[in-house]
């Protein structure tokens, strides 16, 4: 009989930290309950490292290629960390996953159906968990190596076009609130606990759906 327990799990936000403290803490809730699970993280393909790395000269950035970027670096994790682990039965918690890029890119003013026809080759999640904002307002600071929102602040600042941190994270926020809204609301660090123990009933209480309204 197959596991129905939800094994692909998002984790969603703004904020890079955040969603990987939040990931870690899920997985450590999990291995409470005494099920194993792993954690895919964003960049573990090294492909935004790389970018970083390079001159700022060499560098021909525009939210577009960041989120193409974020599409190949994507396949690699299914390639090589999620889809492996679900073949082996695991739970795999994904962070950041579809909703993340989705809303940057809505937020960067790109169009849904451009995101979502870029992203369609990634598997719809079990559940998806969109962490609540905590500085609503606060731009985000600029560390390559936070998150994908605070790399991208990094890469794009140099650019001749600029890049206009306040106003992109809070147009970001907004479309992660509606995005929210469809998977059943926001989380809060210790709101994953519930999370946990969805998933350790085998009854996960909200049902998974393509991202498409973000």
């Amino acid at each position: 009989m197959a596991d129905p327990r939800p094994r692909l799990i998002a984790i969603d936000g703004s904020d890079g930290r955040a969603v990987s403290e939040a990931a870690v803490a899920l997985q450590r809730e999990l291995a409470d309950r005494q099920i194993t699970s792993g954690v895919s993280h964003w960049d573990a393909s090294g492909l935004f490292n790389d970018v970083h790395a390079a001159p700022t000269a060499h560098r021909d950035l525009s939210p577009r290629t960041l989120l193409l970027l974020y599409a190949a670096d994507l396949a690699f994790r299914l390639r090589w960390e999620i889809e492996p682990a679900l073949e082996r039965g695991a739970i795999v918690i994904a962070a950041p996953y579809i909703s993340t890029a989705v809303t940057f890119g809505l937020a960067s003013g790109l169009s849904r159906e451009w995101l979502l026809t870029l992203l369609r080759f990634a598997p719809v999640p079990a559940r998806t968990a969109v962490l609540r904002e905590g500085k609503r307002h606060q731009p985000w600071k600029r560390r390559s190596d936070r998150g994908f929102g605070e790399c991208c602040t990094t890469l794009l600042e140099d650019t001749p076009e600029g890049f206009a941190r306040r106003k992109t994270r809070g147009r970001m926020i907004g479309a992660l609130s509606t995005a929210a809204e469809k998977h059943g609301g926001q989380y809060r660090l210790k709101d994953l606990t519930d999370l946990a123990d969805e998933i350790t009933r085998k009854q996960p209480a909200r049902p998974a759906q393509r991202d498409d309204a973000e």
